[in-house]
């Protein structure tokens, strides 16, 4: 059988095939549809792209020493 670079079959101590590891960012795009289709992968988020872009603003901030005041109200939604 011929070696593809990114991809490793593990076999059983008998030589039986168990399992295929791959290396996602070379493969991931080409077996995305398949993933779909058989529910491992789901192609939204269901994360507000909004949120995810300002908590990650905020940890950058934090790295560079900053800090941020936090309204109460806002905190506990009242």
């Amino acid at each position: 059988m011929a070696r593809v670079s990114g991809i490793t079959v593990e076999r059983t101590s008998r030589g039986e095939p168990v399992s295929i590891t791959f290396n996602y960012k070379m493969y991931g795009e080409l077996l995305r549809d398949f993933f779909v289709k058989e529910g491992i992968d789901n192609p939204y988020s269901p994360y507000n792209k909004k949120d995810v872009e300002e908590l990650l603003g905020i940890k950058n901030e934090m790295k560079l020493g900053g800090r941020r005041k936090v309204d109460m109200a806002d905190f506990w939604g009242e």
